[in-house]
């Protein structure tokens, strides 16, 4: 069911995201090279508290344009993030001094003030959008699949997006001609998402377990006060606070691959003289391109392995994981001095990522009958910790790393002794549930009636 909407809607994120995961993943490192210090991070941690502000506020708009329509409009404004980029190109190729009115901090850091917040408000609809019409393409038993689906078309962007990089990136010319491609293909995207169709409406669709406000019942401001409370009301609930730890490591994860360890593996490269400043970004992109095979493989593997134990061994797994990656890393950075040895960085990174990411959004998808609601909230806490994380990224760039190793290893046990206590549903199939009815002969036959059930009359 709707195999079509999720092909299309995968690749506009494939596109979207080929374009900014590679930008994001050179940031740190472009911003160093040019003499600007720690400026990715901290542009970096706009985008994504913007970001995660924007996802927590913007259902009732979601809600009322419709999932396409919030996505269609998203996409071009966020991409005016990618547009960005360009000056610091320009600059470098013509070689115009960091201290010139144009290519100064202050100029610099202002354009990319300006498009990280644009970013990060509208990727907001993009994201909450495409939560929603997940849901609205999800049926009762094919939610894990889908989200399997989707994940694949994300993480193809980071191979994609880091090959065309590696193959690019070999002078200060075609830095300038890569910075105007992927702001093509960004803006490119938008027209792929005009071919998208609406969900089928099949029988068996996801119900919300919240009362949706009709447009023609409700002006925008009543609609926002109920979609604020419904969505404070998940916000705080029980059931969601069990997995925020593992959606805090999942925004951690975010934060090392894509900011952390292109910043050491810059540093290493840079020591041993081994790569020119170009070269560095090449070895980067490669490494990455390591990070999203893994990812996309961890997601079909794990997403098989989630589907045929169940949720709740899924994340034993994550956990496992996770662990793994932080000792790999902790050798990586402590015992070894040689560049290939961060490709198992990037492999193991990417299963990380592989693996927490599907669990989580399966969970929402299909243990919260609301979509719009569960998914603002994830992408808040997710983005919130990316922030923070980029924050002390930033602040303590030259600290040792196993500091940071060792905080995600904690977070990762305690996130998996949060979730132990989560309430899952396909573990009360099959069970016989008593239903009382005041009208049994009217709500018999509005009850599932694949369940064995005890019917006591009034």
């Amino acid at each position: 069911i709707n195999a079509l909407n999720m092909f299309i809607c995968g690749l506009v994120f494939l596109a979207f995201y080929a374009a900014f995961n590679t930008l994001q993943n050179l940031t740190t490192g472009i911003f160093e090279e040019i003499g600007f210090n720690q400026l990715g991070f901290y542009i970096l941690s706009i985008v994504y508290v913007t970001f995660g502000f924007s996802s927590l506020l913007c259902g009732s708009l979601t809600k009322r344009w419709g999932s396409k329509k919030a996505m269609t409009i998203a996409i071009p404004f966020s991409a005016l993030f990618f547009a960005a980029y360009l000056l610091p190109g320009y600059c470098t190729f013509y070689g115009i001094e960091k201290t010139s009115s144009m290519c100064g901090h202050v100029p610099t850091a202002a354009v990319f003030l300006v498009t990280s917040l644009f970013y990060g408000v509208f990727t907001g609809f993009l994201w909450v959008g495409q939560g929603l019409y997940l849901g609205e393409c999800a049926v009762d038993n094919n939610a894990d699949i889908l989200q399997g689906i989707f994940w694949i078309f994300l993480q193809c962007s980071q191979i994609f997006g880091n090959a065309f990089a590696s193959l690019v990136l070999g002078s200060l010319e075609r830095r300038l001609i890569f910075f105007w491609v992927l702001l093509v293909i960004g803006m490119g995207s938008a027209i792929i998402m005009a071919f998208l169709p609406a969900p089928s409406q099949k029988e068996g669709l996801l119900k919300s377990e919240f009362p949706i406000v009709k447009e023609s019942q409700s002006d925008l401001c009543t609609e926002t006060k109920e979609n604020l409370s419904s969505t404070f009301r998940v916000l705080f609930s029980k059931k969601m606070a069990t997995l925020y730890l593992y959606v805090c490591y999942a925004g951690l994860v975010v934060t090392y691959f894509c900011a952390v360890a292109p910043s050491l593996l810059r540093d290493m490269l840079t020591k041993q003289k081994i790569e020119s400043d170009l070269g560095i970004s090449r070895a980067i992109a490669k490494m990455m391109i390591c990070f999203g095979i893994a990812d996309a493989a961890g997601g079909i593997f794990f997403g098989k392995l989630n589907n045929a134990l169940g949720k709740r061994m899924g994340m034993v797994i994550v956990m496992i994981v996770g662990l793994t990656a932080v000792f790999v890393t902790y050798y990586v950075n402590y015992y070894t001095v040689k560049p290939s040895y961060w490709i198992a960085v990037g492999i193991v990174w990417g299963m990380c990522d592989g693996s927490v990411n599907p669990i989580v959004n399966a969970v929402l998808a299909s243990e919260f009958t609301e979509k719009a609601e569960p998914f603002s909230v994830y992408y808040f806490v997710k983005s919130f910790a990316t922030f923070i994380g980029l924050i002390i990224a930033g602040m303590y760039r030259y600290s040792p790393p196993y500091i940071m190793m060792a905080g995600i290893g904690v977070i990762i046990v305690a996130g998996y002794m949060t979730t132990l206590s989560f309430p899952y549903g396909d573990e009360n199939k099959g069970k016989p549930r008593a239903i009382l009815s005041l009208n049994h002969s009217e709500d018999a036959e509005l009850q599932d009636m694949s369940q064995p059930k005890c019917y006591v009359s009034l």
